[in-house]
């Protein structure tokens, strides 16, 4: 029988506190502070069981991963890494612990908030103080059944030229962050709605699908075991407005995504994944039965049948030989010629790879270094037809930097009294006049160029961007509820937006301070 003061009670603690819902199978936001502990956890050996290549990571997996390895730490830094994840997740872990105890095949909901406080300063910017809050709903029914609800207003957004959304009386803006049902039957759960998605192991960026995008509207299959991962998705992504006949009329296109993931764990210190994406659409097109198979090798659908579509595909691995040391990579092929045929053909190959190392430990406990080399070269993610350029709104789906550049960035943190983290980062970049939103140029096709003369050109390409940026961040964790941050950066540019001779010198300061309250109720 429902008992309509209970009920009563719940919707007026949303309505008069603005809270926030969380529950077991909630997803954790890929921006979340748990996942710089989970990262140095990982690194000391801890973790290793988890999807390594793949996030957002649920609060249920992370809570069983504590109970089963919290019991192997033995130095005081690790242990403490382990009790900042114990607070988080205290009330999953009773979940775990009781399951045998109670009934846990009822409904239950979290109740809290969440929100930030930024002072931030840009030299082109006036605002100075911002705010950023989730507000959260969920309804599950143990750890099987999930309905999810995220939105988000972040006055950051305000000058964000990537934001597409409306800017309520600039004041504030936000979006919907995550927000859907999910069915859980491990080893396969079922996800319907939009939710983050983060394929690799780049720290400044992945080369298929990164969490730099706005979160995807998605369906989702996972088959997650110990040794063998395997995701697949389709996405509906935003319109585009195009022309196919030069600007005499502009259609909207509808615009669909489809990957595949497969990932395998050997011994908890090798991981080896395959993965391959599509991007296509149209007017009045909707999605494509052939092209969402999840078995299929879609490459052969473009040969075979012609059909329109942009492709990539995929590899990456993460090698952990030592318990402190960890070599990672990604290689991405968007198109590469086997052949000098035709003048077609002398189209230069478009591809990206991340080659990184991190080891940690080096003079003590609670320090850390990692180093990452990342190409992408001209015209990767491009195509003619601009419905499929390889972006979800203004934002790129891959990588933050787009095409045609390299980087180099650094990054020496340490802890200290098992609170304070201090990281100094290096970061080098050099990046073309290429880019993933403009037009799709075939310098290769002009008719001075032939087969025997062949084609080369620059990289990156034409005037060359140079930034040198070094900061300085800080995370000070006093509890789940609260962590203060702090990040200060100064960027040195030559060529400034690819203009020759053009400089310029950024500076930039924010610091922010994180502040979470929840109470679960069950």
């Amino acid at each position: 029988m429902l008992n309509l003061r209970k009920i009563e009670k719940f919707f007026l603690v949303v309505l008069i506190s603005q809270v926030s819902f969380a529950q077991f199978s909630e997803t954790i936001p890929t921006d979340y502070w748990v996942y710089k502990i989970i990262d140095e956890l990982e690194i000391r050996g801890y973790f290793r069981e988890l999807p390594q290549g793949y996030k957002p990571y649920s609060r249920i997996d992370i809570a069983g991963q504590i109970l089963k390895e919290k019991g192997r730490a033995k130095s005081k830094f690790e242990i403490s890494l382990f009790k900042m994840l114990e607070d988080e997740f205290r009330d999953e872990i009773n979940f775990l612990t009781s399951k045998g105890d109670q009934d846990d095949d009822d409904f239950s909901f979290k109740a809290g908030v969440m929100m930030s406080g930024y002072a931030v300063k840009e030299m082109d910017s006036q605002r100075i103080l911002r705010f950023r809050g989730r507000a959260k709903f969920s309804f599950y029914y143990g750890d099987k059944f999930t309905i999810y609800n995220n939105s988000i207003t972040d006055q950051n957004l305000l000058d964000d030229t990537t934001y597409t959304g409306n800017r309520f009386r600039g004041f504030f803006a936000g979006y919907t962050e995550q927000a859907f049902l999910k069915l859980n039957f491990q080893p396969v759960s079922i996800k319907f709605g939009r939710d983050y998605v983060k394929w690799g192991y780049g720290s400044g960026g992945n080369l298929l699908i990164s969490d730099y995008a706005i979160p995807y509207d998605i369906l989702q299959f996972d088959l997650f075991s110990k040794k063998f991962k395997y995701s697949f998705l389709i996405s509906q992504l935003d319109e585009k407005n195009y022309s196919p006949d030069s600007g005499k009329t502009i259609l909207k296109a509808n615009r669909y995504l489809t990957g595949g993931r497969f990932e395998i764990n050997l011994w908890n210190k090798l991981y080896i994944g395959f993965a391959q994406t599509i991007l296509y659409g149209g007017a009045n097109k909707g999605i494509d039965i052939t092209l969402s198979n999840p078995l299929a090798f879609y490459y052969e659908f473009q040969a075979n049948e012609g059909k329109e579509m942009n492709g990539m595909v995929y590899a990456d691995l993460s090698y952990y030989p030592l318990k402190n040391l960890n070599f990672y990579g990604e290689f991405l092929i968007d198109d590469w010629q086997v052949s000098r045929q035709t003048k077609g053909d002398l189209e230069p190959n478009e591809y990206g790879f991340i080659v990184g190392l991190k080891f940690a430990d080096l003079w003590g406990a609670g320090n850390s270094i990692q180093f990452e080399y990342t190409q992408v070269r001209n015209r990767t993610y491009n195509t003619k037809r601009d419905y499929e350029k390889y972006i979800r709104f203004k934002r790129p789906i891959a990588h933050p930097l787009g095409n045609d550049f390299q980087s180099f960035e650094l990054w020496v943190s340490q802890w200290f009294l098992n609170k304070l983290q201090i990281t100094v980062n290096y970061k080098f970049i050099e990046h073309g006049e290429g880019s993933i939103e403009k037009p799709f140029d075939e310098p290769w096709m002009a008719p001075e160029i032939t087969v025997e003369t062949g084609y080369r050109e620059k990289f990156p390409y034409g005037v060359v961007e140079r930034t040198h940026k070094i900061g300085l961040g800080l995370f000070y964790f006093l509890n789940s509820n609260f962590n203060f941050n702090l990040d200060i950066a100064y960027s040195n540019v030559k060529n400034f937006k690819n203009i020759q001779g053009a400089k310029k010198n950024i500076l930039t300061f924010k610091a922010w301070v994180f502040f979470n309250f929840d109470k679960f109720f069950r």
